[in-house]
């Protein structure tokens, strides 16, 4: 995973807004590095998406106390929310076991 990926996770995790992407192709151009932020910042390799594209998801507001989440889900338990197509690949061919 590139350095620069894992430092934002390290040190910038809880000043990025819900939904953020950030991506690096790997040295031989042909692994796209993703972090997507959700509850916390995910870090995520992929051959098959491009990062660009995004699904609408029926999402549960996490317990988590962060000001991002609280802006994206505001007082709902529930909310229609964007996310990264490579996430909902990854949870559609895992069916939800990690």
């Amino acid at each position: 995973m590139d350095q620069t990926l894992l430092d934002i996770k390290i040190k910038w995790t809880n000043h990025i807004p819900w939904g953020k992407v950030y991506g690096r192709l790997s040295p031989d151009q042909k692994v796209l590095q993703l972090a997507w932020k959700d509850a916390q910042l995910v870090p995520f390799m992929t051959t098959v998406s491009n990062g660009k594209f995004k699904r609408f998801r029926i999402r549960r507001r996490t317990k988590t106390k962060d000001k991002w989440l609280k802006e994206a889900f505001g007082v709902q338990l529930f909310n229609k929310l964007d996310i990264p197509e490579f996430i909902g690949l990854y949870n559609h061919l895992m069916n939800g076991v990690d």
